[in-house]
């Protein structure tokens, strides 16, 4: 079978082709609903960096699973109300890491999120 005789029907539903995306150095994908946004990478340099509230017209609700995870400029990054979950290892090995601020509305931190971090993360009100 060559690669041409495939149709949509030979794939599992479950895998997500090139539907990831890049804007203002964010890498992102929209969830199974087509209703929100999970951030899966980053491509900046900056050192602070803010979580948008809403890309494309959608809102970010999760930080994926080492999306942040060795991005050794980074120093503080503010995660903004709406955002509801942080994924494992989301920001390992960020040295630099001094500062964060999660906000109420996450309900759920995966393991190492912050492991080998410089930083104690802080919960504020979003306001």
């Amino acid at each position: 079978m060559q690669f041409d005789d495939f149709d949509e029907d030979d794939f599992d539903n479950e895998v997500l082709w090139d539907n990831e995306k890049i804007v203002n150095g964010f890498e992102y994908v929209v969830n199974e609903d087509n209703d929100e946004i999970i951030i899966t990478g980053y491509t900046g340099s900056d050192t602070k960096v803010v979580i948008p509230i809403m890309m494309n017209d959608l809102p970010v609700t999760e930080i994926g699973e080492s999306t942040f995870s060795g991005c050794s400029s980074l120093t503080e990054i503010v995660i903004p109300e709406g955002v509801t979950k942080i994924g494992e290892r989301a920001f390992s090995l960020c040295r630099s890491l001094t500062e964060i601020k999660i906000p109420e509305s996450v309900t759920e931190i995966g393991e190492s999120a912050f492991e080998g971090c410089s930083c104690a993360p802080s919960r504020f009100d979003g306001q």
